[in-house]
């Protein structure tokens, strides 16, 4: 049997992909684009805007934290230009499934060690 380990529990199955108010998967993966262009499923949406507020303002995270409701924006598009120009080559206000800005992301947060029940925890943003 497999046992799967996240903060100080362990369980006999990964936990439920749905999301909650502090809930994001681990590693990130989206199934289409999100943001300026993108197909913009508001599953995915949520899943960036989640992982964006898990970054730190000094690494190109949000500051003030976006509102996660699904929906891409305004706030949304720069946040996602924020995070590339500090991160990435190319700041287009796109997240691609299975690119630049997921595997930065996925870098930051899991070099971060914020896992909590639901694969992550809340980062705190002071430095």
């Amino acid at each position: 049997m497999k046992c799967y380990c996240f903060d100080q529990f362990c369980r006999n199955e990964l936990p439920n992909p749905t999301l909650g108010n502090d809930e994001l998967p681990f590693p990130i993966s989206i199934n289409s684009s999100v943001g300026q262009g993108g197909v913009n499923n508001s599953s995915d949406v949520l899943i960036v805007q989640h992982a964006l507020n898990r970054i730190n303002p000094s690494e190109g995270g949000p500051d003030p934290n976006l509102t996660v409701d699904g929906l891409v924006g305004n706030k949304t598009i720069s946040a996602i230009m924020r995070f590339q120009s500090r991160q990435t080559v190319i700041a287009d206000g796109r997240v691609d499934p299975n690119e630049r800005t997921i595997a930065a992301l996925n870098r930051i947060i899991g070099s971060s060690g914020i896992f909590s029940n639901s694969g992550m925890k809340q980062q705190s943003n002071s430095v």
